[in-house]
């Protein structure tokens, strides 16, 4: 899965496809039965190249809408716990403000 740079993805597609490659880390981890430490090392290495490297170009996107969306999280109360990726809330992420302030 490359960046989402090279005009390959849109911003949602990487993030699917991101959010895709984590649950597979994830379910390969448990599948090797990881001690919880290891996995967890293995988890932030994973979002951290999947995802926080990716971060300011997702937002500076054209048309993706997230600098839109992280704005309102940012300041919103609700913003603290999660933020609403679908309808119906079940994929809803943790949202860390540190992170998004560091975007905004």
């Amino acid at each position: 899965m490359g960046g989402p740079s090279g005009g390959r993805y849109s911003a949602m597609e990487y993030v699917r496809g991101a959010q895709s490659r984590l649950a597979e880390e994830d379910r390969r981890a448990q599948a090797l039965d990881l001690p919880t430490p290891t996995r967890s090392a293995l988890l932030r290495i994973a979002e951290t190249e999947l995802i926080d490297r990716h971060a300011r170009t997702l937002v500076d996107m054209e048309g993706s809408g997230f600098a839109a969306v992280l704005r309102v999280v940012a300041t919103s109360p609700a913003g603290a716990s999660a933020a609403a990726a679908g309808g119906d809330g079940r994929d809803a992420v943790p949202v860390d403000r540190e992170r998004i302030a560091d975007l905004g």
